[in-house]
């Protein structure tokens, strides 16, 4: 199961800005895109079901671009705790995890736009 996350809106600012500040400013989205990317990432290996440890294990997140992150598992069940099945309730890591730590994103583009 793969989750990307993408800054939305970044055009409506960049629209009104210098040169200079547009590369400051795309490089700071990246620095803050890719902190919280890792953050997500340790969180979600933290919340996923343990049995094995493969689950925890396999999860990765990589920069798609300089606004958009992939988080991911490696596992073909991944989805299956994600999201239940018919048998077995959810058990969702991925989704809890952007919950959890997407305040850190804000918290940097607020630091960004001050």
């Amino acid at each position: 199961m793969n989750m990307n996350v993408q800054v939305i809106g970044k055009e409506n600012v960049l629209a009104n800005i210098t040169m200079w500040q547009k590369f400051k400013f795309k490089n700071k989205i990246k620095e803050a895109l890719d902190l919280t990317r890792l953050k997500i990432e340790d969180t979600a290996r933290k919340m996923a079901p343990r049995d094995t440890g493969a689950l925890s294990a396999s999860i990765w997140s990589k920069m798609i671009n300089d606004t958009e992150a992939q988080i991911g598992d490696g596992v073909y069940y991944g989805i299956f705790q994600e999201m239940g099945t018919s048998r077995h309730g959810a058990s969702p890591f991925l989704r809890p995890a952007f919950e959890a730590e997407k305040k850190v994103f804000e918290n940097e583009m607020k630091k960004v736009l001050n």
